[in-house]
């Protein structure tokens, strides 16, 4: 085991306590221990022999990284991979870059009930349990709650789920137990009975765990119990079973699984491995250090048994199964100087993640918060931290070397030290005030060199210092050593400021300050810098102007520069450092990024790379080559590890495992077997590529905040519903936070998201945590979220899926296209019936005018044909007759019988144009008026026959019913024809006309006594043919009724009423 080199011995802690309790003044007494242990090593003298280099690298979480409260008492991962964290005041969660704090809230019932929490569980359905010195707390992620359970009173001290999904809280006053019930619980008490053996063996309950097969151990203030689940609840413990396991004089007290080892058991100053199945256990106390109280044991994923202790730190050991013992494997102790170092000895509770590819283990500590152990981390060994005496100027290392006896030297800008790799023994080498050591080489004869401003140094080994090496002064100045070389001819080339300098076998300098060029041009050779041979024996020299190649044959000497105008010249004149790899490839590290020299038919040309290309600073100081070909780079930030062959990059920075990100022109060194050296400011490391342990955790991503203009919804809530996330139309910019939980180096994680039924493809987000959206359009989305640690793996197996629907506005609605399609349908038909409707009254309006216009010509030519027809066939007439008197009764024969026919044809033809003209005349197109009109026809007709004929039903009332044009004329023509018959045939005594308007229905009736006739005789002549067809033209119908011996009765029938329309069978022609 490792020891630090100074302890001091003089801090007394107080014991330990079985319950966490508060501790006034704890931090008075951290303050003294500080101050003290400072004051211890300024007065120190022995502090560079037998030190032991506290290797270890721990990240920090406390009060100044947003913890609520540094003594944590319990951690804890849940399902989702976020943190929690139990302090002493308050629950903390942790997603690997912010912290949110729970707390008890006096006036809300729904928060903890206590801010003391004292233990951290998670079951099977993913609720988290939280114990505090007050009562136990469930929290409800669906409503952001904490469930209370008011029947659970004191301090709860474990919490343990067994097989049977039944919850177990051990507390300060008995062991309760918890059986579900749907979504509530059964409650039952268990606590030590005198009276009962099987009752528990004591009420306090310090510790809970299940073995292998399920089975449920309980470590009390009094020994151990087993669980024993039949008929009823019993406890197998020392009263009750005779097992070395419940040794009633000394039993143990605390247990621990042993992840398939068995149990781990501590009593009062023993440790040991107990077998549950044999109840026997072995005493395993030896191989721990004398008079360490454990407060916490863990097995890691590894086998690594993990010991925290109260007040030494944390002890690592492995169990071998052969010889049944504990193998050390180092130890953690405080070191409150270093930055990165362990901050507290006393160590509350130790806990590994769920997943097999974790590479953080969580230290929780009693008064320095949470400290986390990175396995990837930890495979840098920082040799800086043995110079604890040492100033910030002090602790700068530039050159670095090793020697064949194991030696590791390194210069500051002060010192030079020698560190013995395996004793970490330290021995300084004075050297003159200001001195900076730049370069550190050992010859093929075992001679070390150092070389600095103080010039070229050799070491002597017999008398163990280093003397000066003499070199030809320049400007009456020391020359200033930059690099000293040796090529594998065993020939040693120095670069200085003011020339290169190539030591001869008889140990004179050859000075070299110039090469002859093409052209009988001269190269000088200033601030050389950097020295390289490859295989073909050319010589590449960089200095701070340029670049050299120097062939073996001393012919063709080149300078290369950088020329702004050609991509493919030198990327900076300052060269800092070449590097032949395996491959013979020529790497030129300068301050602008790195180069590869590239020779073609002559032409030397190069090929840059940059902090484009993936360089984390393009400030390159030197470079390494590895077993495996890869090139290991130092550079302003951080150090890079370079595949030449994939083009890739792995850049490691502070947060690395580094401690700092600047490193030093010289700094940089590879040991004969392998291991490589990197000095900076504040850094002096070393690895060995091969046994570098990679972060293979592939990371879930979590969603810690989910926000709709800036405004904070509860996002466990809503993504506990499993439906999507509704967002309104006009809340159109919302966005998540996100955490990559990998806790390796959170802030180098890296996120891709797609959010689909918008994006093509997946899109890179870098180490950005925030996802911002605005304006989407309405419909259903999914935002798959995957996240890659700082290895830059990706965990494509595990992507978060939150589907999200946007509800459209009302105007996009299925409803709304119903109702738009309702209303447009509804405007086009009552536009449809409006054009009907005008195009109607147009028309109607065209006819009225028509009608009205055909009136007044109907009017006019009634009038007209009157006066002229009725004058012109009244003049026939009277002529005819004066015609006749003049020839006092001598027209006889032909000119009498023509005379005749002349006056009867006049007669005849006034009478017929008398109807016309009544038919034409628009004042007659009424009911009235045709009735008027038939009972003068039939008056003049039956005048002197002897035939009564009489009239019914004419009234005013018939003008109410108006007629269409022509349909006047056809009525009268139509009864002239039935009292023509009847005068011709009927041999009636009595007839009449019956005008009547019933029903919308108009109706004449005409009558007579006379003989009959049968209707299905048959009928000469077109009589009764044409009265069917003029009522038929005018939209009516003719009913005749007769019997032989009967009488007759002609009736005409016709719909009338309100808007009479015109009847399709109406001849217009009035025929």
């Amino acid at each position: 085991m490792k020891q630090r080199a100074f302890q001091p011995t003089f801090v007394k802690y107080n014991s330990y306590t079985p319950y966490p309790c508060l501790r006034r003044g704890a931090g008075v007494r951290l303050t003294m221990k500080k101050i003290l242990l400072l004051l211890s090593i300024c007065i120190s003298n022995v502090v560079w022999a037998n030190n032991v280099i506290p290797s270890d690298y721990w990240d920090h979480l406390a009060l100044n990284e947003g913890l609520s409260q540094n003594e944590v008492r319990s951690i804890v991962q849940d399902h989702r991979g976020l943190m929690w964290m139990g302090t002493q005041d308050g629950l903390n969660c942790y997603d690997g870059q912010t912290i949110k704090k729970y707390r008890h809230n006096p006036f809300d019932s729904t928060t903890l009930s206590h801010d003391d929490i004292t233990f951290l569980y998670e079951d099977a359905r993913h609720h988290l349990w939280v114990g505090t010195t007050k009562g136990l707390n469930r929290r409800l992620f669906r409503q952001n709650t904490f469930q209370h359970f008011p029947q659970i009173q004191g301090m709860v001290t474990s919490i343990v789920e067994d097989k049977n999904h039944t919850i177990w809280v051990g507390t300060s006053s008995g062991l309760w137990c918890l059986r579900p019930q749907g979504d509530e619980f059964q409650h039952f008490l268990y606590r030590h009975s005198t009276d009962d053996a099987y009752s528990l063996s004591n009420d306090f309950v310090g510790s809970m765990t299940l073995d292998a097969e399920g089975n449920l151990w309980i470590g009390t203030a009094k020994g151990l119990n087993k669980l024993l689940i039949g008929n009823s609840i019993r406890f197998e413990n020392s009263r009750n079973r005779s097992l070395p396991l419940f040794d009633a004089n000394q039993p143990p007290s605390h247990v621990w699984n042993a992840r398939g080892k068995g149990l781990w058991v501590s009593a009062q100053g023993q440790f040991g491995l107990a077998n549950p199945q044999t109840g026997a256990w072995e005493d395993l106390t030896d191989g721990l250090p004398i008079k360490v109280q454990l407060s916490t044991v863990w097995t890691d994923r590894l086998g690594v048994i993990w010991i925290g202790t109260q007040g030494n730190g944390i002890f690592r050991y492995r169990f071998d199964a052969t010889t049944r013992q504990l193998v050390r494997m180092g130890s953690f102790q405080e070191d409150l100087l270093a930055k990165n170092g362990l901050k507290s000895s006393h160590i509350t509770c130790i806990y590994e993640g769920r997943e097999a590819s974790e590479d953080v283990v969580w230290v929780g500590t009693r008064e320095a918060g949470v400290q986390l152990y990175s396995r990837s981390k930890n495979t840098f060994q920082h040799w800086e931290r043995l110079f604890s005496k040492e100033n910030a100027a002090g602790k700068s290392y530039f050159g670095i070397g090793t020697d064949r006896k194991g030696f590791l030297w390194t210069g500051t800008f002060a010192n030079l030290y020698r560190i013995d790799r395996q004793s970490q023994a330290i021995k300084k080498y004075a050297l003159p005030n200001d001195a900076l050591v730049e370069t550190i080489t050992e010859d093929a004869q075992g001679t070390l060199w150092v070389g600095g401003n103080a010039g070229l140094l050799r070491y002597d080994r017999s008398h163990d210092r280093f003397a000066p090496f003499v070199l030809p002064a320049f400007d009456n100045k020391k020359p200033w050593v930059l690099r000293i070389y040796e090529d594998k001819q065993q020939k040693m080339w120095v670069g200085t400021q003011s020339y290169l300098a190539k030591l001869t076998p008889t140990g004179s300098p050859e000075i070299i300050r110039e090469l002859p060029a093409a052209q009988n041009t001269k190269i000088e050779l200033r601030n050389v810098g950097a020295i390289q041979k490859d295989a073909k024996g050319t010589l590449w020299i960089g200095m701070r102007n340029g670049l050299v190649q120097w062939p073996a044959n001393g012919r063709g000497v080149q300078l290369f520069q950088n020329r702004p105008s050609d991509p493919k010249s030198l990327i900076n004149n300052i060269v800092l450092d070449i590097h032949v790899d395996a491959k013979q490839r020529v790497w030129v590290c300068t301050t602008k990024g790195l180069s590869r020299v590239i020779e073609e038919k002559g032409k030397v040309t190069f090929e840059h790379f940059t902090e484009k290309e993936g360089l984390s600073n393009a400030f390159v100081y030197g470079a390494l080559s590895d077993s495996k070909g890869k090139i290991w780079l130092t550079t302003n930030g951080g150090l890079v590890c370079f595949d030449p062959d994939r083009r890739t990059f792995r850049n490691y920075t502070a947060q690395d495992g580094l401690g700092g990100g600047e490193f030093n022109s010289g700094g940089f060194h590879q040991s004969t077997d392998g291991e490589l050296f990197f000095g900076g400011n504040g850094m002096l490391l070393s690895c060995r590529p091969t046994e570098l342990v990679p972060n293979r955790h592939l990371p879930k991503v979590a969603v810690t905040s989910f926000k709709k203009f800036e405004k904070e919804w509860d996002i466990d809530s809503l993504l506990a519903l499993k439906e999507p996330i509704t967002l309104k139309y006009g809340e159109n910019f919302f966005s998540f936070e996100l955490a990559a939980l990998d806790y390796t180096n959170p802030t180098q994680n890296q996120f891709a998201y797609h959010l689909e039924g918008f994006d093509k493809e997946w899109v890179m987000a870098g180490t950005r945590r925030y996802l911002t959206f605005t304006n989407l359009s309405p419909g259903q989305y999914t935002l798959r979220v995957k996240a890659a640690n700082n290895e830059g793996l990706w965990n494509d197996k595990e992507i978060l899926s939150i589907p999200l629907y946007i509800q459209p506005p009302f105007w996009q609605t299925w409803w709304f296209y119903a109702v738009a399609l309702l209303v447009l349908a509804t405007a086009a038909k009552l536009f449809y019936d409006y054009r009907v409707r005008a195009k109607v009254k147009y028309l109607f309006d065209l006819e009225r005018v028509k009608l009205e216009e055909n009136e007044r010509v109907r009017k006019l030519a009634a009038q007209d044909l009157h006066d002229e027809f009725g004058n012109t066939l009244t003049r026939i007439s009277l002529l005819t007759e004066m015609i006749k008197t003049r020839l006092n009764g001598q027209a006889k024969g032909e000119i009498g019988t023509l005379l005749t026919k002349i006056g009867d044809n006049s007669n005849r033809m006034y009478q017929g144009t008398k109807d016309f003209i009544w038919a034409i005349n628009p004042e007659h197109d009424n009911f009235y008026e045709i009735a008027i009109r038939l009972k003068d026809f039939g008056d003049d007709a039956f005048d002197k026959t002897g035939i009564r004929f009489s009239v019914n039903g004419l009234n005013d009332e018939l003008r109410a019913v108006t007629l269409y044009m022509g349909e006047s004329r056809h009525l009268v023509l139509l009864f002239k024809e039935a009292i023509s018959n009847t005068l011709k045939h009927a041999q009636a005594t009595d007839v009449s006309f019956t005008f009547s308007v019933e029903n919308d229905e108009m109706s004449i009736k005409w009558e007579d006594n006379g003989k009959g006739f049968y209707a299905d005789q048959t009928r000469q002549g077109n009589g009764l043919t044409n009265i069917q067809t003029r009522a038929e033209k005018i939209g009516g119908s003719a009913i005749i009724r007769t019997l032989e011996g009967k009488g007759t009765c002609i009736e005409f029938r016709k719909k009338v009423g309100a808007g009479v329309q015109f009847s399709p069978n109406i001849d217009k022609t009035g025929r």
